[in-house]
């Protein structure tokens, strides 16, 4: 049984053969009904929100941490760079984090994948910019 709002009439409940209930609102199952539940042999689960709410807080912070220093676009030695999932144009080179950027992805195709074959000027601008990283 699923219980996701508060009883009006917790007698219904009591001569019910029930032997799992989910408790989903906090508040909607009172120690009253809770312990006439146990002591008919039913298992009580009040599902807890605090850890989905820690959750979505380390998302949140991660997500942070990925706009605010990970993704981007700039320029290093006048080659533009990308980072952390922005759209590379032909000849972008892809780099781990676009604040403090430490190893290079690859070069971009324009296309939302990486070059597998590079030409001059790619071996260029990937040089270019590992010079700067050292």
């Amino acid at each position: 049984m699923v219980i996701a709002n508060k009883i009006d009439n917790p007698e219904q409940l009591y001569h019910r053969d029930i032997e799992l209930v989910y408790d989903l609102m906090s508040g909607a199952t009172t120690a009253e009904i809770a312990q006439v539940l146990l002591d008919n042999g039913a298992e009580v689960v009040r599902l807890d929100g605090y850890a989905a709410l820690a959750g979505e807080i380390i998302g949140l912070i991660d997500a942070q941490k990925l706009v605010d220093q990970i993704m981007g676009r700039r320029n290093i030695n006048s080659v533009s760079v990308v980072a952390g999932g922005v759209w590379g144009h032909d000849g972008d080179v892809i780099v781990n984090s676009i604040k403090a950027p430490t190893k290079i992805i690859g070069i971009a195709d324009g296309n939302g994948w990486l070059k597998s074959i590079l030409d001059k000027s790619d071996h260029d601008t990937f040089n270019c910019v590992r010079k700067a990283l050292r």
